[in-house]
């Protein structure tokens, strides 16, 4: 089995929400396995052993769901990704998660407050 769709987008922009609830229906299929992300298209290390490496790696679990996919979020990052990505699924569908950039920092000056990481106020 190889996605039919591919979620990318930016840190704090929501993909990990939008995963979580993806996983919850019985016709979708996502790898279990969350950390490291894939990242296949976008490491040429990765991308080099091939897609029946990325299929056995990621997507060996499936068990006849009617989609499938996964989470990448670098992908947004290198235009190689789009190519790699229409080279071997040139069906698949992309999901990307974009967030107003003030937003997005500011939910990320509140991760690293809350985690311990900035000690600065954020209009520092």
């Amino acid at each position: 089995m190889l996605p039919n769709f591919i979620i990318g987008g930016v840190p704090v922009a929501g993909t990990s929400f939008l995963v979580s609830l993806l996983m919850q229906h019985p016709n979708i299929y996502l790898p279990k396995k969350m950390r490291p992300e894939p990242h296949f298209f976008y490491y040429s290390n990765k991308y080099e052993k091939g897609i029946n490496w990325y299929a056995s790696e990621w997507f060996s679990d499936h068990k006849n769901e009617k989609a499938g996919g996964e989470r990448s979020s670098s992908y947004l990052y290198k235009s190689i990704c789009a190519e790699r990505i229409k080279k071997f699924l040139p069906d698949t569908k992309l999901i990307f998660v974009l967030r107003n950039p003030i937003e997005r920092a500011w939910a990320a000056y509140r991760f690293t407050v809350l985690s311990g990481l900035e000690t600065f106020s954020f209009s520092d």
